[in-house]
């Protein structure tokens, strides 16, 4: 004969001071959904971050894009090759920190 299943017998426990631990747990409840609220804000945050990075992805693309084209239609010249001499004189006149020190010290 199958056995029945014994149902627990139900206790019930006395709460102390009912309207402070109604508020508490109100309480409780209120920072739980402050929780979720914030949680669903930074969720949404992320997608707009993440779309705004794409974004910004397709832009330097475009402007990469743009940019070889008018390095392609602009006309070869030496203008380049001259202004990295002058660089490279110009660094060759600087004094080295080293040499700063020495004249300072006289």
């Amino acid at each position: 004969m199958p056995q029945k299943e014994q149902i627990p017998p139900e206790f019930f426990i006395r709460i102390d001071n009912p309207p402070l631990f109604r508020r508490t747990l109100l309480e409780a409840s209120k920072e739980s959904i402050d929780a979720l609220k914030n949680y669903d804000r930074f969720r949404d945050i992320r997608a707009r971050k993440i779309e705004l990075v794409l974004k910004l992805k397709n832009i330097v693309k475009e402007i990469t894009m743009l940019l070889d084209r008018l390095k392609s239609d602009l006309p070869t010249t030496e203008v380049r090759a001259k202004i990295k001499e002058k660089s490279n004189n110009s660094s060759k006149n600087r004094k080295n920190p080293t040499q700063l020190k020495k004249t300072a010290k006289k």
